[in-house]
């Protein structure tokens, strides 16, 4: 199982993202780890963007997993398909932000799926004591607005050093369909300076497409792509990163910005589309009425 898209607060589907109560959580700037019990009551172990089998190199995520496996007989009491997730942190500076310290046991746990249901948080709270790992810091439960959301921006990280990067907010009364699946809506809210897309006003004139399309390309995204290809161990810290580099940037794109591309363009260019498609039809009916007096025809010919 593989934890629902965090999808931008302000873009396509998160318009009911605020309906309601919520809970708004802390976002570490770490590395999405996960592990889960299977039908065979065995641990798994997975990244974000892949699944890590014990006695492999388990690169980055060494520390976790020998963590992990030295405990398994903790984990195991709890039932088949109970899933966890957690931000993991191998030093203080893991991407972008560099805090204090890492956490207990280099992990973060920020949600769980137990007997068919997210848990709660405090079920999560129990979780994490029982494992020995850190609980993601739960700001507020309730209902909250934008503004309230961008408040939250002056605090400090729990682990110290440096302000949150932003918020995740959890809706899990309002499902969204991803991938053909019925989703939670859990969305994010972060400072400026770590946004994907660089989101300008134009005033006086409505934005062009080229404006549009270079809003894409921020070094956040960049950063973004260097984080997965680390998290694969495919990073040889060299030139040839740079190809690769392209392939996860296009990706990521592709997955998580496909539905807003959508969206835009046929909210911006659908009147323009539509303008063309009738430009001439005027003077080409007339053409048609004349060609109908001239032979005498009573309908107009396809």
């Amino acid at each position: 199982m593989e934890y629902p898209k965090v999808l931008t607060l302000g873009s396509y589907q998160t318009e009911r993202a605020l309906f309601g109560p919520v809970a708004v959580q802390e976002k570490v700037d770490g590395s999405q780890f996960r592990f889960w019990v299977n039908i065979n009551g065995e641990i798994q172990y997975g990244s974000h963007h892949r699944q890590i089998h014990v006695g492999e190199n388990y690169g980055m995520f060494k520390e976790a997993v020998e963590y992990l496996e030295s405990i398994k007989e903790k984990i195991k009491l709890y039932s088949p398909y109970t899933y966890f997730f957690c931000e993991y942190l191998q030093k203080p500076k893991q991407n972008c932000l560099k805090y204090d310290h890492i956490p207990m046991n280099n992990l973060i746990l920020f949600d769980a799926f137990l007997n068919n249901q997210w848990c709660s948080y405090h079920d999560l709270n129990n979780i994490a004591y029982n494992l020995s790992i850190e609980l993601i810091p739960q700001f507020y439960f309730g209902e909250t607005t934008v503004d309230k959301l961008r408040k939250y921006f002056d605090r400090e990280s729990f682990l110290g050093g440096e302000k949150i990067e932003g918020v995740v907010v959890k809706n899990y009364k309002e499902d969204i369909m991803i991938g053909g699946k019925l989703r939670p809506t859990f969305v994010k809210m972060v400072r400026p300076e770590f946004k994907e897309q660089h989101s300008k006003e134009h005033k006086g004139h409505k934005k062009t497409l080229e404006e549009w399309m270079g809003e894409f390309k921020t070094e956040a995204r960049w950063q973004k792509a260097v984080q997965a290809l680390q998290e694969e161990g495919k990073i040889e810290v060299s030139p040839r990163d740079i190809g690769p580099l392209f392939v996860q940037i296009h990706k990521d794109i592709s997955e998580e910005e496909k539905d807003n591309i959508s969206h835009y363009l046929y909210r911006h260019f659908i009147g323009e589309i539509m303008r063309r498609s009738t430009a001439g039809l005027a003077d080409w009916y007339k053409e048609q009425l004349l060609k109908r007096l001239e032979d005498g025809q009573k309908e107009i010919k396809s």
